[in-house]
């Protein structure tokens, strides 16, 4: 279908998007998505976020309507649902977009770059990363990337030596 497409505007995209939390409510108001915590979209976690802070605010809110919680302790309790459910993906996030702004040899960041993508167990775990079915503090261990890179390096000398 796409067989004659042709691009007819370049490609936009944007750096160093402000990372950052807001105050999560006060007197008779809360927020919840990217009005609450935003950050670069390298991870693909803007819509989690905004559901999982939706469903805990929407447990506390019932709570407080039927008179369990006041509202003191509605904001603390988000609060504290906030950051146990997206403060370590914000750090991760953080920490993987200062990385993309450090000057590394493009033949080196290419490269690795290739053998950490075509890796299966890299990706898998990037996976598992990204539905957060591993945690964000420490899905991206030495033994993955290592392990990755000395596969990749291992298939391109193949593709080398024994690719007749």
């Amino acid at each position: 279908r796409i067989a004659g497409a042709r691009q007819l505007r370049p490609i936009v995209g944007m750096r160093k998007i402000g990372n950052r939390y807001r105050l999560h409510g006060g007197p008779g108001w809360v927020l919840v998505g990217d009005a609450l915590h935003h950050k670069d979209p390298i991870d693909t976690q803007g819509i989690y976020d905004a559901l999982i802070e939706s469903k805990r605010l929407a447990a506390l809110l019932l709570s407080f309507h039927q008179g369990v919680l006041p509202w003191d302790k509605v904001l603390s309790g988000y609060q504290d649902a906030i950051s146990q459910e997206t403060l370590e993906m914000f750090k991760q996030t953080t920490r993987a977009v200062k990385s993309l702004y450090q000057d590394i040899p493009a033949v080196i960041l290419r490269t690795a770059m290739r053998w950490l993508m075509q890796d299966p167990a890299y990706r898998r775990q990037s996976v598992q990363f990204i539905a957060r079915a591993v945690s964000p503090a420490n899905w991206l261990t030495a033994g993955l990337v290592f392990g990755a890179i000395g596969r990749g390096i291992k298939r391109d000398l193949e593709q080398i030596y024994f690719s007749e």
